[in-house]
């Protein structure tokens, strides 16, 4: 008998475990919190009933109150007051909207976290939301100090409305993350005021993530695999997807955007199987994923020069280096970055300021071996891009200014370039061509320039073609700036968009709206692309002027308020740009408010793109002749529009930088065709170079080791659930290696299986199922 009993209450317990780890179970997401909170006090709807309610209104602060089995969470925001410049006023000309700041989604990443994967952070009981969180470690604007903590992974949401105090949802609203830009080593979410797309019934996140060599540092070893800031990232867009709808956010409706390097990252995470089906639409301003400066194809050489310049760690190697490197300042890192940046721009000239990537960036890591924790960037961007099955459907709205490299060309390189063009002739026609060609290798599937299209580049009559291209120009500056506009930042967006719109539509821009001063420095300042902006008698339609169209800007630390517009013309743009970004965020189809013109999707025969002007407009062919000669695609330069180009007889039957992948209607059966034949004939390979095997399309390349990478369609173990990881010796902080978003494995405990998102052990609390 008590055999019996004791049966059936090991039963129980098994069926009790079994039901409470079930994925299937639907849960109350929590948010935040410190200690046990108590339910929140009736509801002083006095302010909220303005923007739809909310929980609650505590001597003038929001309140969100999320429960479930576990935890109670209540988070403390603040009333916004907009004021909206006679525009859709309330009484008193302002608008409120709830603010909740300085949240954190991760542990700081201090002592042995430093250099390592972002570890989730759970709270339990009242958080202060009202108040700014830290910018990461940076170099100050000005360049002489440096500003920051390295406790500063949190994120900020907007809202114009929360949940109602008896608990009603209401329509939820659609999200937009935002992702800021810097060159991966600059900036701050706190930057980045967002009250107008607010306004527009949009709930609004910005996020902090580590910067520089502290969240991009690779040995491409696995004592320091590198890409912790993308990781960073992920982690913040994992909590936006299982909290947002507290603060009144539709969690599949998320639109992942960002501006130059933070645009790159956008759409990474899209190309990362573990964060993509959070991606429900990308806006990339002035950046890519294929972009010169996305992603950094000499990691070693730049951790050498890194380390090498942090002096007290120069001798050290392997595991001793990390260690090492965890011990320093991080005042020390942040001066060896900037001595490496510079040291990168006096090697690679004007060319390498604009477009390079100057500092640790994210890196390939190659493909998952099923044993370490999954990776943020598998394979090189353009054989992800070129994957039907990475970019699946998801919609893109992405853009150019006009003239992208103005500002540096003409402010702060613009002395180094009157002396290459006084000591060469030929600079223009045919030395910075070829520099640029170099540059962009990024847009190859396999990092390679093929010797067909080299050849091009060093035929004078070919390079010509591309002086012709410009004739209109006349002054060699403004030449430069168009040329190196096309080739750093309209060639990869161009050619992004005839992958992209194979699989899902893509909406493309050029912003050619010229602000009476610069504000991009209010954004982006020292990043090298836009020095001396402030000196310009007056403004470019440049990297980062079109910002200030969808944000007001802070300082750094978001606690000052450094520029708002007041302008006629600059509002109505705002209020166009904002309407824009609101619209695609919401549909997927971006709409010009008060206006009966359509915006015609991206398509590879018409490249259709509006024009983002005072007076907006729809026209066709984007710099046809331009794109197809740093292209190099004989069918539009052999086209009547290009003829004067005079280029047909040396170009034959050239395909161009995608050997002919975009542009034709079967691109995409194309990819996978190719795929399956690589699979079939290296299956069971176990090392070698598949690329001595089949690689026609050029898809091969390195994974960061000699064996031989799975097809990116044939990954086994997309989620990273993987087999127990072999116990490690004398490795960086072992027992804490977190999961990809998050989770903490414990201290001192044997080796579980590896969560993608979220581990057992230490601080975490047990998970119901693979999302907890």
């Amino acid at each position: 008998m008590n055999l019996f009993k004791e049966t059936v209450v090991v039963s129980l317990c098994l069926c009790l475990a079994l039901c409470l780890s079930s994925p299937t179970l639907s849960r109350v997401k929590r948010i935040v919190g410190g200690h046990p909170a108590d339910p929140p006090p009736a509801a002083n709807l006095n302010n909220a009933a303005q923007t739809g309610g909310g929980w609650g209104q505590i001597e003038d602060k929001p309140v969100v109150f999320v429960d479930d089995d576990v935890q109670q969470a209540r988070i403390y925001g603040a009333v916004e007051k907009r004021d909206t410049q006679g525009k859709q006023q309330d009484e008193g000309g302002e608008k409120m909207y709830y603010s909740f700041r300085g949240i954190p989604y991760a542990e700081p990443p201090l002592s042995v976290n430093r250099f390592q994967r972002p570890i989730r952070k759970y709270l339990e009981g009242d958080v202060e939301a009202s108040k700014n969180g830290n910018p990461c470690v940076q170099p100050s604007p000005d360049g002489k100090g440096v500003e920051g903590d390295e406790d500063c992974l949190t994120l900020n949401v907007y809202t114009p409305k929360i949940p109602s105090a008896n608990g009603a949802q209401g329509e939820l609203l659609p999200v937009i993350f935002w992702i800021h830009g810097g060159g991966y080593r600059r900036g701050s979410g706190l930057q980045y005021d967002p009250s107008d797309l607010v306004m527009k019934n949009t709930v609004v996140v910005t996020v902090q993530y580590r910067l520089g060599s502290l969240g991009f540092l690779s040995s491409e070893q696995k004592d320091l695999p590198g890409n912790v800031g993308l990781f960073d990232i992920s982690s913040a867009l994992y909590w936006t997807h299982h909290y947002i709808e507290g603060f009144g956010g539709n969690k599949s409706r998320i639109t992942v955007a960002g501006q130059g390097s933070g645009a790159s990252a956008a759409m990474m995470l899209s190309l990362n199987n573990l964060t993509s089906e959070w991606v429900h639409g990308i806006v990339a301003m002035s950046g890519s994923a294929i972009s010169p400066f996305a992603v950094d194809s000499h990691p070693s050489q730049t951790y050498s020069n890194i380390t090498k310049k942090s002096t007290l760690c120069s001798d050290k190697t392997g595991v001793e280096m990390v260690k090492c490197m965890q011990e320093l300042g991080a005042e020390d890192i942040v001066k060896s970055d900037s001595e490496c940046e510079e040291a990168n721009i006096n090697n690679g000239g004007f060319i390498a300021g604009l477009g390079e990537v100057l500092t640790p960036g994210p890196v390939v890591e190659g493909g998952n071996d099923q044993w370490s924790l999954p990776n943020a960037l598998e394979y090189p961007v353009m054989e992800l891009i070129t994957s039907p099955s990475r970019v699946g459907n998801i919609p893109m709205m992405t853009g150019v200014t006009k003239e992208e490299t103005g500002t540096g060309v003409k402010g702060g390189f613009k002395l180094d370039i009157l002396s290459n063009l006084q000591q060469s002739a030929n600079f223009i026609n045919e030395i910075m061509p070829n520099k640029l060609l170099s540059v962009n290798s990024g847009l190859l599937p396999n990092q390679q320039i093929a010797e067909t299209l080299k050849s091009l580049f060093l035929n004078p009559e070919y390079l010509s073609g591309l002086s012709k291209s410009i004739e209109g120009i006349q002054e060699d500056v403004n030449k430069i700036v168009q040329l190196t506009t096309d080739a750093l930042f309209n060639l990869p967006m161009f050619l992004t968009s005839k992958v992209w719109s194979t699989t899902g539509k893509t909406f493309m821009y050029n912003f050619d709206f010229k602000p009476k001063k610069s504000t991009a420095s209010h954004f982006l300042a020292g990043l090298p692309l836009i020095r001396g902006s402030e000196k310009l008698e007056s403004a470019e339609i440049s990297h980062g002027e079109d910002l200030i169209y969808l944000f007001d800007a802070k300082s750094l630390d978001g606690n000052s308020k450094v520029h708002k517009i007041s302008e006629p013309d600059d509002l109505a743009m705002r209020d166009r740009f904002t309407s824009l970004v609101a619209e695609f965020a919401r549909t997927g189809t971006p709409q010009l408010p008060n206006s009966n013109i359509k915006w015609a999707p991206f398509s590879a025969q018409n490249s259709e793109f509006l024009v983002l002007s005072k007076q907006p407009r729809m026209e066709t062919d984007f710099r046809k002749c331009q794109m197809a000669l740093w292209e190099a695609f004989s069918e539009v330069l052999n086209s009547q529009k290009c003829q004067l180009l005079n280029l047909q007889k040396l170009l034959g039957s050239q395909k161009g930088l995608l050997g002919g992948l975009t542009g034709f209607n079967n691109a995409g059966k194309r990819v996978q065709d190719i795929q399956r034949i690589r699979g079939s004939l290296t299956g069971g390979l176990t090392g070698g170079n598949i690329n001595k095997v089949i690689d026609p399309l050029g898809l091969g390349g390195t994974a960061g080791n000699n064996n031989a990478r799975p097809p990116i369609n044939q990954i086994v173990d997309p989620l990273g659930l993987a087999r127990p990881r072999p116990t490690q010796q004398n490795n960086v902080q072992p027992q804490q290696q977190p999961s990809l978003l998050g989770g903490n494995r414990g201290q001192n405990q044997k080796p579980s299986l590896v969560r993608p998102l979220g581990g057992l052990g230490g601080n975490s609390r047990p998970q119901g199922g693979l999302l907890g």
